[in-house]
């Protein structure tokens, strides 16, 4: 499987993983659930982890084709990833500093889960952000109507 098909694969995994958190982190606060808030921060953990192989592929699969129209388009998806990225990976490691406050009964762990929240909203629109750039690369959806590279196509 090359970078490219792997990117596929992967990217809207990340992207509906936050949302689900969201959800569920918010029923979590709202019924006051210390086991739903468990595991919306485990969801966030995952996609944290699941985020790195979806940007790394995405790297390797855009490397060299930046010419033309799709060129420009693939450098704003790759700068709106590389913000993705660094929310999503910040999510990830409050979600886990969040679940062990929360396994260790500690008072920081509102504030944590909290942060969790403000960082995941702000990372959920993001992701939105650039897998909707990305699909707009796939099926070459640009101003001019041209067509992707052969490359991009199945």
């Amino acid at each position: 499987m090359d970078a490219y098909k792997l990117h596929l694969l992967l990217n809207h995994y990340t992207m509906f993983g936050i949302i689900v958190g969201i959800l569920l982190l918010l029923l979590g606060l709202w019924r006051k659930s210390e086991k739903v808030k468990r595991i919306s921060l485990w969801i966030f953990l995952v996609s944290a982890v699941l985020t790195f192989p979806v940007y790394v592929s995405g790297e390797i699969a855009g490397s060299g084709m930046t010419d033309g129209i799709f060129g420009d388009l693939i450098k704003q998806h790759k700068q709106s990833a590389l913000i993705a990225f660094g929310l999503i990976e910040a999510t990830g490691i409050a979600a886990l500093i969040g679940l062990i406050l929360l396994y260790r009964r500690s008072q920081q762990a509102k504030l944590m889960v909290l942060m969790v929240l403000v960082l995941s909203l702000a990372s959920s629109v993001i992701i939105t952000k650039t897998t909707l750039m990305g699909r707009n690369i796939k099926w070459g959806l640009s101003d001019s109507g041209t067509k992707p590279p052969t490359s991009f196509q199945r």
